[in-house]
């Protein structure tokens, strides 16, 4: 989340002192609108293949690392325009 905020929306403003973050930049919407098209991919994708596999979708460990970058992509998107202000 930080590199999403310190890349796409502008620099944090940092206290020189403690190095602590004072306030966060607002989110853009339209940087965040395209981050949320960037997960419709995988989500589309995943999502077609636990309706094909069904529980056995559940059984590849590499299915559970998807499963995490889609929860957290999202968390991230969320954390950013309602946290992240």
């Amino acid at each position: 989340m930080f590199y999403v905020n310190a890349t796409f929306m502008g620099e944090l403003d940092i206290d020189p002192k403690t190095k602590k973050i004072l306030t966060m930049p607002e989110a853009s919407p339209v940087q965040m609108y395209a981050l949320l098209l960037t997960m419709l991919y995988p989500t589309i994708f995943d999502g077609n293949q636990l309706r094909k596999e069904g529980k056995a979708y559940l059984a590849n460990p590499w299915n559970w690392i998807d499963i995490c970058h889609i929860t957290m992509g999202y968390l991230n998107i969320y954390m950013q325009m309602i946290v992240g202000t």
